[in-house]
């Protein structure tokens, strides 16, 4: 059974692809997506997690779809201005980046220090800020927010070699630059990194 799915963007209705239309024949019998996202870049590209069975993206085709990344799916995302970033999570505050368009071997933890801090639902709300490149948020006992997709002052470099994964990375890395929102109205924390462009 197909079903459509309508967004609002840049202020009007946009009908997004029939690309989820996946039944008992199609080869995805076994998956339940519990969370889609849409490139902003095109609306074809999707991403979306799956729990236990890893975060999936179709290239732009409906009918095929391809695993990048293993365990818990959980959210995902994408970036304003930087066709290639991709986000995930596995579950609780389990933030990856990715600069790679979501190749397998380019996820890099940024979930220093959210992750099992305070109080976090599995599935956290988490997004990409939809007009400011860079900037992240994500719902747990507090709202967070980064600036830098996350890297803080590192740079992709630095990332990708100190925080490809929970495991790997020297108990001297902050793997991660979340701080916590300031109320509406009020500066930004003094120590949180601004954007940069990942270099």
């Amino acid at each position: 059974m197909g079903w459509r799915w309508r967004s609002r963007v840049n202020g009007g209705d946009r009908r997004l692809p029939l690309a989820l239309r996946i039944s008992a024949t199609t080869g995805l019998s076994t998956l339940q997506f519990q969370s889609l996202s849409v490139s902003p870049f095109n609306v074809n590209v999707l991403q979306g997690g799956t729990q236990d069975n890893g975060t999936w993206q179709t290239p732009g085709n409906p009918v095929k779809w391809e695993n990048t990344m293993i365990g818990d799916g959980g959210q995902s995302g994408f970036d304003v201005a930087l066709p290639a970033f991709r986000f995930h999570t596995f579950f609780n505050a389990t933030p990856d980046v990715n600069f790679s368009n979501g190749d397998i071997a380019d996820w890099n933890w940024i979930g220093d220090p959210i992750y099992g801090t305070e109080s976090q639902s599995f599935y956290v709300p988490i997004i990409s800020d939809p007009l400011v490149s860079g900037s992240m948020y994500v719902g747990t006992g507090h709202v967070w927010r980064t600036k830098t997709w996350g890297m803080g002052t590192m740079s992709l470099a630095e990332l990708r070699q100190h925080c490809t994964g929970i495991s790997t990375r020297p108990a001297t890395s902050a793997c991660s630059a979340w701080c916590q929102a300031p109320p509406i109205g009020s500066p930004p924390h003094p120590a949180c990194p601004t954007s940069k462009w990942p270099a």
